[in-house]
């Protein structure tokens, strides 16, 4: 069976700007967005720890989310800067009980957003899930989701924020582009099962 091209309106990005203070959260992030009960296509792009930031992934993205440990570092705040010119729908989480930097303190106090704060990964999971589960619903005709998904969905944006274990499960601390074998077949390379 020949491969169909993703279109480029149903490809959901997802932008995490962190700095590498908070990789255990930037890997649950992008787990978590791999493991949503929806067959999308999901481009996940992080923070580059060194070379340009993907200004155009930033510019599209359907969300951004800042997460902010103890210190900011570049370029995070130039992500900031220009996810918020775009105009980006946005979560901001911020680690409770760490002491910060000069930077980060600053930084803190120059947000024009309120921010979100987050005990552990497993609540900064959560909190990043229904946002973008909500975000997904606002989506859902463009997106094409069925009435299991748009469902499933609904039912991440009711949950409760119950306690649930941080155990990792293996890395995803870069930026990846993750698709549903049941909506797309990949035009190149293979699929890893």
């Amino acid at each position: 069976m020949p491969s169909k091209p993703v279109p480029a309106d149903t490809v959901v990005t997802v932008y995490i700007a962190a700095a590498n203070d908070v990789a255990a959260e930037r890997d649950a992030l992008a787990r978590m967005v791999a493991e949503l009960p929806v067959t999308l296509a999901f481009h996940v792009v992080q923070s580059p720890l060194e070379g340009p930031i993907d200004q155009q992934a930033l510019a599209e993205a359907d969300l951004f989310v800042l997460v902010l440990g103890h210190d900011i570092r570049a370029p995070v705040g130039l992500e900031w800067r220009l996810a918020r010119r775009a105009q980006r729908p946005l979560v901001v989480a911020v680690k409770a009980g760490v002491s910060r930097t000069p930077a980060g303190r600053e930084f803190l106090h120059t947000l024009d957003v309120p921010p979100h704060t987050y005990q552990t990964v497993g609540d900064l999971v959560r909190l990043v899930q229904q946002r973008l589960a909500m975000r997904l619903l606002e989506e859902a005709q463009r997106l094409a989701l069925d009435e299991n998904e748009r469902a499933a969905l609904q039912r991440l944006v009711q949950a409760e924020s119950a306690p649930q274990s941080d155990a990792s499960r293996g890395e995803a601390g870069e930026s990846a582009v993750i698709l549903s074998r049941e909506r797309f077949r990949p035009s190149r390379g293979h699929t890893v099962e």
